[in-house]
């Protein structure tokens, strides 16, 4: 079947065979260019840091990741209206320890390391906003008015959380390091 279009917000917006259809590949390649993204901006913010600062918060990296691994509940992709992941009081701990590894990875960083990486970071989200908007064009024309005014929804709740963003160095690095963690969670 493959990964289901919009991740978990596909069950909310209740997609017809047709609109899954027309939908998957838009959202599969909207991935791959995120990945894409991703992957240059983690590759140019390590380059950013001096050889001896790179091993550490290389270090961190891997030491953390062992723990979080353990710390991330399995989450298959469940039915629409499935119930809430049994874990899901887990994501509690994976969120201090992802706080816990970002606050090592500051302390590491030269202030003229962390504004390189910072500015790295924010290029690489603002080319993610523009590739989601792109995104958002190709497929709102493919929903009925129920579904789109449910996506603007989803989308006005993520715009708040989205205020409360600060750019982080070490948030930076560690998202880049983790977004390759799991693959399996990014089909």
């Amino acid at each position: 079947m493959g990964a289901r279009p919009f991740g978990h917000f596909g069950g909310a917006l209740n997609l017809t065979a047709d609109q899954r259809q027309k939908i998957e590949p838009i959202m599969r390649q909207t991935r791959t260019q995120m990945r894409s993204i991703t992957e240059d901006a983690h590759n140019r913010e390590f380059a950013a840091l001096s050889a001896d600062h790179r091993a550490k918060v290389q270090q961190i990296i891997d030491q953390g990741r062992a723990a979080m691994l353990r710390m991330m509940p399995a989450m298959p992709p469940g039915p629409p209206g499935a119930e809430p992941h049994p874990d899901m009081g887990k994501f509690g701990a994976v969120r201090e320890q992802h706080q816990k590894l970002i606050s090592q990875i500051d302390a590491i960083l030269s202030p003229s390391e962390k504004q390189s990486v910072i500015a790295i970071g924010n290029d690489a989200h603002s080319k993610m906003t523009a590739l989601h908007e792109s995104t958002m064009s190709q497929v709102k024309p493919l929903l009925n008015a129920d579904q789109v005014k449910m996506l603007d929804q989803m989308k006005s709740r993520h715009v708040g959380m989205e205020a409360n963003r600060t750019p982080d160095a070490g948030a930076y690095l560690l998202m880049g390091a983790m977004g390759h963690m799991r693959p399996e969670m990014h089909p």
